[in-house]
């Protein structure tokens, strides 16, 4: 593992902005970087290779002030540890958030069939609306 050399300090990434002709990459250390884009943003990436195809990737770490640096640099050391474990933090998040995004699916329904046994039936004109509502998808 590359040695963590922190370059970075609050007081600077707080002052820093984007500079048309230079460089808008500002190294922080262990592959942390503070990205400045063209309209001011600042967001913090990090580099590494991916543990099975040793392929480069970039993992989004969150935007500045949001993330401050003592934040990205906590989300760096979690992903390093991560990959130490021979799993990709990228792939990681998008399996967590594939998990949350298939729980949260079937949240109506399951409300829709707990509202049908405690609630009377609704009717529109003498026909009954649960059905329908429930039946899509």
């Amino acid at each position: 593992m590359s040695q963590l050399s922190n370059k970075l300090t609050a007081k600077a990434v707080k002052n820093l902005s984007y500079n048309a002709k230079g460089k808008n990459k500002y190294a922080d250390g262990g592959g942390l970087y503070l990205l400045i884009t063209a309209n001011g943003a600042k967001h913090w990436r990090m580099d590494y290779r991916r543990p099975v195809t040793q392929k480069r990737n970039t993992l989004a770490l969150g935007s500045y002030p949001i993330i401050t640096l003592e934040m990205a640099r906590v989300r760096r050391d979690d992903a390093k540890k991560m990959l130490i474990n021979e799993i990709d933090p990228a792939e990681d998040r998008n399996a967590n958030k594939e998990k949350k995004r298939a729980q949260a699916k079937n949240v109506f329904s399951r409300y829709a069939a707990y509202s049908c046994i405690n609630i009377p039936p609704i009717l529109v004109r003498n026909v009954p609306v649960v059905p329908f509502v429930m039946s899509r998808k």
